[in-house]
């Protein structure tokens, strides 16, 4: 047990050590032509929001790449988590609090149910992803009419950007990502399934609800995202690309009836 979490501390150095020398150096060069780094408290909000963004992000795309499934979807699901969490809250007068959990629940399901349809259809992930995501972008933009969402006026949804805010989501985020796959039987069938898919199969591990897990959790961190990207500005509009979709929809639809 000594040994493992001397790995866990090593690691997490070593993770920390590049971006800390490379903020190191930015100061340094930024000090030697006479500007200051970080002068006001929004420049450090906006560093730490792009950190817990960016970390959530890469957390929920490894979990299924380690295993060979590239998910296309997870930008999507961020998307109509946030779509749904901020309506809710909007409609219903909720505070941030609520929104939050909202935004986690609801990815967490949007996550899951695109896990169901890549074991059920049995489809190549990438194919199965892109399918889900240009379903659940059309779902958002179906639910809003094309107009987004917008709690601009609404204080207490956008109350969440802050320094030690962003820094707990890191903080947080950490700790439960290494416990659920150091210390938990999910994550120890996770890194067996990895490690050797075949031979983890054999053992008795169940392949199937892992991965659904696996889609499950990458859909809650990206809740987390989107929850962050609607309150940094209170709006959340986008525009639907319609020429990829029509080039990658006939293609699914293709895929899927050949199979079947």
């Amino acid at each position: 047990m000594k040994t493992k979490n001397r790995n866990i501390v090593k690691r997490i150095a070593g993770m920390a050590g590049i971006p800390l020398v490379t903020l190191l150096i930015m100061y340094m060069l930024c000090a030697a032509q006479g500007v200051k780094l970080f002068e006001t408290e929004a420049n450090w909000i906006l560093f730490f929001r792009a950190a817990a963004s960016v970390m959530l992000t890469t957390f929920a795309l490894s979990l299924n790449l380690n295993s060979g499934r590239f998910d296309f979807s997870i930008g999507s699901v961020a998307l109509l988590s946030s779509v749904i969490s901020a309506s809710i809250c909007t409609a219903m007068g909720l505070p941030t609090g609520i929104m939050l959990v909202i935004s986690i629940v609801s990815g967490a399901l949007l996550g899951m149910i695109s896990g169901a349809v890549y074991v059920i259809v049995k489809l190549p992930p990438i194919i199965v992803s892109l399918g889900v995501a240009l379903f659940y972008e059309g779902l958002a933009f179906a639910v809003t009419k094309g107009y987004g969402v917008s709690f601009v006026a609404n204080g207490e949804l956008t109350s969440f950007p802050s320094v030690i805010n962003y820094v707990l989501v890191i903080v947080f985020g950490l700790l439960i990502f290494i416990f659920i796959f150091d210390y938990t039987q999910f994550g120890y069938d996770y890194k067996a399934l990895v490690s050797g898919q075949k031979v983890a199969v054999n053992t008795g591990i169940k392949e199937i609800p892992n991965a659904v897990g696996c889609y499950t959790i990458a859909g809650a961190l990206m809740g987390m995202v989107g929850f962050i990207s609607a309150t940094n500005t209170g709006t959340y509009r986008w525009h639907l690309i319609l020429a990829p979709s029509e080039r990658c929809l006939p293609l699914f639809c293709q895929c899927l009836s050949e199979d079947l």
